[in-house]
């Protein structure tokens, strides 16, 4: 060990996972470690694309216009007619000023440029109504744990959310961590490289997307 300390500055490639078995996660694993998150690049492309290609903003516009039409309610097991209360209140006004619609749409529009929505639960601090908080899709990362079944076997499972604003700049605050109980993960179209992240539907396209928009300027 005293060797290897000495010779250390013999090495410019040095790093301390060569001696310590030490592996730095990234944000977005794809090996399975434990950690999933959405790939930044991926979602900046994906969210230039929608403020900027007016087929991208159509074909999004559409999407939430259907999705947003969607209402929450409950269905009786007698009849199966459907009826509302009280309990759905959150849901049909998620946040001030707002609607079952606009919650429906941020979701979608989270979905379509990110692969994920992440919707939490607040209790606010000085008493007020509970409300419904949007997390940034680019900065949440899935944390998973590995479990054993009753025979002994291994798998994954989801147990919370990290969201880390830092990246984005202007936020000096560390990573808040929520539990899945916390939680709602819409990913309609899961990605095959991850267990429990989603991909955006603009994936397969933004190749096509950046030359259309380089040939445009």
């Amino acid at each position: 060990m005293v060797d290897r300390l000495l010779r250390r500055a013999s090495y410019s490639n040095y790093w301390e996972g060569q001696y310590s078995g030490a592996y730095p996660v990234p944000s977005a694993d794809q090996s399975g470690r434990g950690k999933e998150g959405a790939l930044a690049g991926v979602v900046r492309a994906a969210r230039d694309a929608y403020a900027a290609n007016g087929i991208v903003f159509a074909c999004i516009a559409a999407r939430m216009a259907l999705f947003s039409e969607a209402r929450f309610q409950w269905q009786s097991q007698i009849d199966r007619h459907l009826f509302g209360t009280t309990d759905l209140r959150l849901l049909e006004y998620p946040w001030p000023n707002a609607t079952a619609g606009e919650l429906l749409a941020r979701m979608e529009l989270g979905a379509s440029t990110a692969g994920n929505s992440y919707i939490r639960r607040a209790e606010p601090a000085d008493g007020t109504d509970a409300l419904l908080v949007e997390m940034r899709p680019d900065c949440v990362t899935i944390i998973s744990e590995e479990a054993f079944d009753t025979k002994g076997r291994t798998f994954r499972r989801p147990v919370g959310y990290a969201e880390d604003l830092k990246p984005q700049g202007g936020y000096n605050r560390p990573p808040q961590f929520f539990s899945t109980a916390e939680v709602a993960h819409y990913n309609p179209a899961p990605d095959p490289s991850a267990s429990f992240k989603g991909q955006s539907w603009l994936t397969p396209v933004l190749q096509e997307l950046s030359a259309d928009q380089a040939m445009t300027t």
